[in-house]
C-alpha cells in the first residue's frame, strides 16, 4: 500500500505480480536502468510537451464557449480531450513504471497504442488497462457468469460500465459515459452475431480501416460526456453534432482546429511508421539469421539494406533518442514559453479524480 510510484493514480497493481518482487534482493540491473530511464523521458515528453500544448485549446472550447459550439468544434474537441487524456495519463503511468523499473520493479503496462483499436472491446483492452481488467475480472465475468439467459451479458456490460464511469466520480456525465460505453460494447457483440448470421465478409484492408476509423470517432464522441461541466452542456454540444446547419459554425481560434489536427495526424503516422520499422528490422534479421542477404532485385536490396541501418540506430537508441528528446522538449518549451500568459503547468489529469 506504500509503494510510492502507483499511490496516487495507480497504475492498479495486484499483490501477486508485487508481492513476490518487494520480496526479492534489491538486484543493480544496468537494464532496468536503461529501460526505466527511457519511459521516463517518454511520460515526461508526453505530459510536459504534448499534453500541455493541447490543454489551453481544449479548456477554452469546454469552459470559454458555452452554447456556441459548431458540429466540428465539437468533434474536434471531443478527439483533442481523447488525445490531451492520453499524453496526460498515458504520460504519467510511462512515468511511474519507470521509476519502479530504476528501483527493479516490474509493473504492467497500462495503455498499448488505444487509438489504433478496431472495435470498442479493443479498445478497452488497451486504454488503462491495469482498470479494465480490474473491471473484467471482478466485476464483469462473476456477473455474467450468474445468469445463462441470453440477454444477460448484454446488461452486463452496460452494468459495469456504469459502475466504471462511477468510480472516476459520481455526477450523471460520468454515469452517462459508461452507459455509453456499455452500449458501445453491446453494438459491438451484436455486429459481430449478424457478421457470422448473414455471413458479411469485407475486403480485409477495407474492413480493417472502417471499423478503426468508426470506433476511433464514437470513442472520441463519448470523451464529451467526459468532459463536459454538466450533462446539459454535453447533450448540448452533441446536438450541434447531429444538426447539419451547425457545421457551417465556427466558434474555435484557428490555432486550435491546426493543433488538433496535426496531433491527430501525427499519432496515425508516427504509428504507421512504427510499424514500417519494425517490419524492415525483422526482415533485415531474418534474412541476416538465414545466410547472407541475398537480394534478388532493387527493392529487397533496398529493404534490407534499410532495415539494417534501422536495426544499427535501434541498437544504439542512446546515441540519438536522448539529443531528440532534448530538441524536442526545448521547441515544445518555445512554444509554451511563448503563451507564458495564458498558460500553466496543469496537474496530471487522474489526480483529479
Amino acid at each position: 500500500m506504500a509503494f510510492w510510484p502507483t499511490v496516487f493514480s495507480g497504475p492498479v497493481c495486484r499483490m501477486p505480480d508485487m508481492l513476490p518482487q518487494f520480496r526479492q534482493e534489491p538486484v543493480f540491473s544496468s537494464t532496468n536502468i536503461s529501460v526505466g530511464a527511457l519511459r521516463v523521458i517518454q511520460g515526461l515528453f508526453m505530459k510536459f510537451v504534448l499534453a500541455q500544448l493541447l490543454a489551453p485549446g481544449v479548456a477554452a472550447g469546454f469552459d470559454q464557449f458555452k452554447g456556441g459550439w459548431g458540429g466540428l468544434d465539437v468533434w474536434l474537441l471531443g478527439i483533442g480531450f481523447g488525445f490531451l487524456l492520453f499524453f496526460d495519463f498515458a504520460g504519467y503511468s510511462l512515468m511511474v513504471i519507470g521509476v519502479a523499473r530504476l528501483f527493479g520493479i516490474q509493473m504492467a503496462e497500462n495503455f498499448d497504442r488505444p487509438f489504433l483499436s478496431n472495435t470498442p472491446s479493443k479498445f478497452w483492452t488497451r486504454w488503462h488497462m491495469s482498470l479494465s481488467f480490474w473491471i473484467r475480472d471482478y466485476l464483469f465475468v462473476p456477473l455474467a457468469a450468474a445468469r445463462r439467459n441470453s440477454w444477460w451479458p448484454y446488461a452486463t456490460f452496460v452494468f459495469s460500465m456504469t459502475l466504471f464511469g462511477l468510480w472516476h466520480a459520481a455526477k450523471w456525465t460520468f454515469i452517462f459515459w459508461g452507459i455509453y460505453h456499455g452500449l458501445l460494447l453491446v453494438g459491438h457483440r451484436l455486429c459481430q452475431h449478424a457478421k457470422r448470421r448473414f455471413q458479411i465478409i469485407a475486403p480485409p484492408y477495407l474492413g480493417t480501416f472502417l471499423s478503426g476509423a468508426t470506433t476511433f470517432l464514437l470513442v472520441s464522441l463519448g470523451w464529451i460526456f467526459f468532459r463536459a461541466n454538466n450533462l446539459s452542456e454535453a447533450l448540448s454540444m452533441l446536438s450541434s453534432v447531429f444538426s447539419p446547419r451547425a457545421y457551417s459554425h465556427l466558434a474555435m481560434p484557428g490555432s486550435f482546429y491546426f493543433l488538433t489536427t496535426a496531433m491527430a495526424i501525427s499519432y496515425f503516422a508516427v504509428a504507421a511508421a512504427r510499424s514500417l520499422v519494425f517490419s524492415l528490422r525483422t526482415s533485415y534479421r531474418d534474412a541476416v539469421s538465414g545466410g547472407a542477404p541475398s537480394a534478388s532485385s532493387w527493392p529487397k536490396s533496398l529493404a534490407l539494406t534499410t532495415g539494417g541501418v534501422v536495426d544499427f540506430f535501434a541498437l544504439r537508441l542512446w546515441w540519438w533518442f536522448a539529443p531528440t528528446a532534448f530538441i524536442l522538449g526545448v521547441f515544445g518549451g518555445l512554444a509554451m514559453y511563448s503563451q507564458r500568459a495564458v498558460i500553466a503547468v496543469r496537474p496530471f489529469i487522474y489526480t483529479l479524480f
